[in-house]
């Protein structure tokens, strides 16, 4: 059949420019290749500084909710921290009733040399259940260094004296390490953690190499700042958290009204993701793209982004092609850099390659699901949590649709001539 060659000029003008969109898309994997290697090899944070032979203290801060995620083990890593200075942990819980209070008593028991304690939380203040329990921890605890850890993450002996050492940089406010996952033992769980460490690789550790400095992003699993400069807002600092879409969004938002900001450091930090259902996953991502869609700022640039996904675009090459062996093999050499990508990070920041070696397939199917992901999260403005719903207004900021009321955030800090800000 003859096509008209005006017909004809467009379709060869979408598939150089798809062509180019592929070339793209898996350049970027290979930028996501040399940045995971960069960040491994000299993202380290430096050796603990101290003054007049003292270390600061500090004073962990972990919400739990039930016990779905391997706590037994988890809790473990954390009873074996080795950190020279004063250091306290505090389990906040937000009922004496959770079923993650009888393991929290029996590590408290069992390790009697760490001073850990249990703290119930009865504010409710926030739509999340993780605000209210921060807001009490703080209340609770008694060091100059916050650090907020979630309660299915890993760590290692040296973990404090990381997050210490990186708050002691010049121009570091908050600290925090990308959030990667481990322990994948089904299917689903394999679709998003091998993906997921993909994607960390390739943008995270991307916008660490890029932007070293000057960062409004960090990842809520772990976190850490000084307590001096959360207290500098007072009371705005609570009403800013308990509205925001996300803690980890909010922090270094907030910090940023002040010219404070993170870094992303290569500091042990895993996050156990095991024993999800392909629902819990789905759920999980579609408000993880939610909080992208925030970040980046930029709908129309959000949606587009769909095609950075390698298999997306090289997909949508066949199609404008005709599966020509020029796109087939495009198609197969970038499903082999995003294998290698997450052989290469498991192998790194893992010290495996087990789950990349059983489930290194589902990456693909990972990619494909990117384009519903992106799509849903473009048209949404509403987000469901614990059987309710919110509406996302202002960008960064949720209403409860069933009414219920929150304090509103007060005026933001105006900077000086000086450039200093106030509250």
């Amino acid at each position: 059949m003859d096509v008209h060659p005006a017909l004809q000029h467009v379709i060869q003008s979408l598939q150089l420019i798809m062509t180019w969109i592929v070339v793209f898309t898996i350049g970027l994997q290979i930028f996501g290749i040399i940045s995971m290697l960069r960040f491994y090899l000299f993202s380290n944070p430096k050796a603990l500084q101290t003054e007049a032979g003292k270390y600061p203290g500090v004073s962990i801060i972990r919400p739990c909710f039930r016990a779905s995620d391997n706590e037994a083990v988890n809790f473990d890593t954390f009873f074996k921290i080795d950190y020279p200075g004063p250091w306290e942990m505090l389990y906040v819980v937000s009922n004496e009733s959770d079923p993650i209070v009888p393991l929290v008593k029996e590590y408290i028991a069992r390790y009697p040399n760490v001073d850990a304690r249990l703290v119930i939380s009865d504010s409710r203040i926030a739509f999340w259940q993780k605000i209210d329990a921060l807001h009490d921890g703080h209340r609770a605890a008694k060091y100059e260094i916050f650090v907020w850890s979630d309660s299915d993450v890993i760590v290692k002996p040296d973990y404090l004296n990381g997050m210490v050492a990186s708050l002691q940089e010049p121009g570091v406010s908050i600290v925090t390490t990308p959030q990667y996952d481990v322990r994948v033992n089904n299917f689903p769980t394999a679709l998003k953690v091998l993906g997921n460490n993909c994607d960390v690789a390739t943008f995270a550790f991307g916008v660490d190499t890029l932007i070293p400095r000057k960062k409004k992003l960090a990842w809520g699993h772990s976190l850490g700042f000084r307590r001096k400069d959360f207290e500098e807002f007072g009371d705005y600092a609570w009403e800013w958290m308990i509205k925001f879409l996300a803690d980890d969004l909010a922090l270094p938002h907030l910090f940023a009204q002040k010219n404070k900001w993170g870094v992303f450091r290569n500091i042990y930090c895993p996050v156990e993701y095991s024993n999800k259902t392909l629902a819990q996953v789905i759920d999980q991502k579609r408000r993880w793209c939610i909080c992208q869609k925030t970040f980046i700022g930029y709908p129309l640039i959000y949606i587009l982004g769909v095609v950075v996904y390698p298999q997306v675009s090289t997909s949508l090459l066949m199609l404008f092609t005709g599966f020509s062996p020029l796109s087939i093999q495009l198609f197969g050499f970038a499903m082999l850099v995003r294998i290698v990508l997450s052989f290469g990070f498991e192998a790194l920041f893992l010290g495996s390659i087990r789950m990349s070696l059983k489930y290194f397939w589902t990456i693909m199917i990972w990619d494909w699901m990117q384009v519903y992901f992106v799509l849903d999260a473009f048209w949404r403005d509403t987000i469901d949590l614990n059987g309710r719903r919110f509406k996302i207004e202002e960008g960064y900021f949720i209403r409860d649709i069933g009414g219920a009321t929150v304090v509103k955030p007060a005026a933001k800090p105006t900077a000086d001539a000086n450039g200093k800000s106030s509250s």
